[in-house]
């Protein structure tokens, strides 16, 4: 992984099956392609359906380290408020803010 990267080493794929995984595949894909406009757009769209709380978490971790590219740091820092209120503790969620 670089740096800033938003991939996830942990080959977490959503519980749903609802094409949840697909967005955020395609989101990540957005993200090393430095077009994180569109990466926010992939994760948003992931947000609206997952539940499992690990992806939840990893989707607002990913959206606000795109949206702190795109210098929306307000934005940025909320997402990773609510990246910590899913898994309080994680460190790469700590370092979104």
């Amino acid at each position: 992984k670089g740096e800033g990267s938003s991939q996830d080493d942990s080959g977490a794929k959503s519980a749903d099956g609802d094409g949840t995984g697909d967005a955020k595949k395609l989101g990540n894909l957005a993200f090393r392609r430095k077009d994180f406009k569109q990466a926010v757009a992939f994760f948003s769209q992931a947000l609206l359906v997952e539940a499992d709380p690990h992806t939840v978490a990893l989707l607002y971790s990913n959206r606000s380290a795109a949206l702190a590219h795109l210098s929306s740091f307000k934005q940025a820092l909320q997402d990773a408020e609510r990246c910590m209120e899913y898994r309080p503790g994680w460190s790469k969620g700590r370092h979104r803010q």
